[in-house]
This record gives structure tokens, C-alpha cells and sequence, in this order.
């Protein structure tokens, strides 16, 4: 049914609901794909996940899984704009996969705590910028909509603070995947063959785990580098666009973090070599010790 405007008021607000329309569509592709992933991995999440023992790292997993989507679940029943992110959670389980990998260490325990605070921080001021500047619409009088509808005022957003939070993101993930490369190149050296040659051979789960996470940085990076260029040629003017922002990138987050611990899993138990040769486990102590800890 057409709504035919007769004032400028009703115009805009028509407007608005015309640049909601592709935010919905987005909202409901983006639950059928995390709904259609969690069926894809449920059997191997029940024996591996659910039936260990409860950890920080399990309860974070939980989260980054879920959290996703009872949001867009509710999302679509209340028909209002807001925005929850999986960064923090996707975040916390890198410091602590990291932390576990480097030894536990207190010097890179604060290393890693301080890129995090430095992370949470650069996002929080555009987040904080975005906020101060909410409007509320009213409600259009012809249009029933449930919930409170605020938007932001686009024009005055200043870009600058989402380059700064891109670049501290992207950034800090390079840290993190840095500290792990380093760590498995350090312990292949050890075994006195060059690193193109080992393939898995030793330290399987660290190899592992440095090929999810560089898989995971690529598809993060390639996805908010796209909306970050999208939205320095439309200047943040069009809400369609923001919102790829607040509903791909967390189910980026989530879908390609819980594939990353499910293989660790998998490796870790003897489910699946996840792509290493866990046939050829390592001799060394040091080896074992290290690959062990990546399971505790």
C-alpha cells in the first residue's frame, strides 16, 4: 500500500522508512546465515564446546556465538534502529588465545591488555561522537512502528574519528597476529628446517591457529575497509549504507572466530588435522608443552 505524503514532515519520514527497507533485508540475511552456520557446526559444537569444562574462554565463545543472534532476532521483532558490535567479545578471545600462546607471561599480558584499552578507546570517541548526536524522529501518524526511533545527524559526524577507529582495529589485529607468527616461527627455528618445509610438522596447533587467524584478518580487514571507503565517498549521508556496518561486520566476527576454535578443537582432540600434519607430533618438549596450553 502507497502512502501518499501531504506535507514536507510526512515526506521525510516516508523517506526514512524507504532508507530502513534495505536495513531489514539486511538484518534478516544476515540471521538466516548465522542461524544456517550454528546448524552447519552444532554436532561438533555439542561434543567440543558444550560438553567441556566451563572456562572464561567458553563463556566468551558463548557470547560471540549468540549473542548475535538473540540481537537481530529482536531486532526484527521490535523494527528499531540501534547497534550492538561482537567486537569486544571477538577481542577478548584473541588477547586470551595470544596470552596462552606466548606463556602466560605478565610482560605480554600487559602488552596485549594495553592494545586493547587502546582499541576500545579509539572506537569508543566515534561511538561516543555518534551518540551525542542522536535526534529523535517522531512517529509517523499514518505509520505504526513499535520502538523508539533516533537517528543520528549524519552531516555532522566527523569521518575523521572513523578512520581513527578503523585504523586502531586493523592495526591491533596485526599486533596480535604478529605475536603469534613470531611465537611459531621462533619454536619452527628449533627444529633446524626452514620454515616453508615444516608445514604443521611441529608445533601443529600453533600453525593452526596462525592460519585461522590470518584468514579471519583478511576477511575483517577486506569487509570494513570496503564500508570505510563507502562511506568516505557518501560522506555517512545515506543510514542504508551505516547500517551494513552494524549487522556484517558482527556476523564476520562471529561466524569466522567460532570456525577458528572449533578446528583448534578438533586438532587439539584428533577429530581433524585441520590442514596439519598432527600425524608427526613433536618430540621436543617444549613443542608439546606449548600445544597443550592451547587447550587449557
Amino acid at each position: 500500500m502507497a502512502v501518499v505524503p501531504d506535507d514536507g514532515r510526512t515526506a521525510m519520514e516516508v523517506l526514512q522508512l524507504r532508507y530502513d527497507q534495505p536495513a531489514n533485508y539486511m538484518n534478516v540475511a544476515v540471521l538466516a546465515c548465522l542461524v544456517y552456520d550454528i546448524l552447519l557446526t552444532l554436532p561438533r559444537e555439542v561434543s567440543l564446546i558444550w560438553m567441556s569444562r566451563w572456562t572464561i574462554h567458553k563463556i566468551l565463545y558463548f557470547c560471540n556465538r549468540y549473542v548475535p543472534v538473540v540481537f537481530f532476532a529482536t531486532l526484527l521483532i521490535v523494527n528499531t534502529d540501534a547497534n550492538i558490535s561482537d567486537h569486544v567479545i571477538v577481542e577478548s578471545i584473541l588477547v586470551h588465545r595470544t596470552w596462552v600462546v606466548c606463556g602466560r607471561g605478565r610482560r605480554t599480558l600487559a602488552c596485549l591488555l594495553s592494545l586493547f584499552a587502546v582499541n576500545l578507546a579509539c572506537n569508543f570517541s566515534g561511538t561516543a561522537d555518534q551518540v551525542t548526536k542522536l535526534v529523535l524522529v517522531p512517529q509517523p501518524e499514518r505509520l505504526s512502528r513499535l520502538g523508539c526511533d533516533a537517528r543520528y545527524t549524519l552531516s555532522y559526524t566527523r569521518m575523521w574519528l572513523v578512520y581513527l577507529g578503523w585504523a586502531s582495529s586493523i592495526t591491533v589485529n596485526i599486533c596480535y597476529l604478529a605475536i603469534l607468527i613470531r611465537k611459531t616461527v621462533n619454536g619452527i627455528q628449533l627444529s633446524d628446517l626452514p620454515w616453508y618445509k615444516v608445514r604443521g610438522r611441529f608445533l601443529p596447533l600453533s600453525c593452526l591457529l596462525v592460519r585461522d587467524s590470518v584468514v579471519y584478518f583478511l576477511l575483517v580487514f577486506v569487509m570494513s575497509f570496503a564500508v570505510v571507503v563507502l562511506q568516505s565517498i557518501f560522506k555517512m549521508h545515506n543510514p542504508a549504507l551505516n547500517a551494513v556496518n552494524a549487522t556484517v561486520m558482527p556476523a564476520v566476527y562471529s561466524m569466522t572466530m567460532c570456525r577458528a576454535v572449533l578446528h583448534l578443537r578438533e586438532a587439539g582432540t584428533g577429530i581433524s588435522d585441520g590442514g596439519v600434519r598432527l600425524g608427526q607430533l613433536p618430540t621436543l618438549g617444549d613443542y608439546a608443552g606449548l600445544d597443550l596450553a592451547l587447550e587449557k
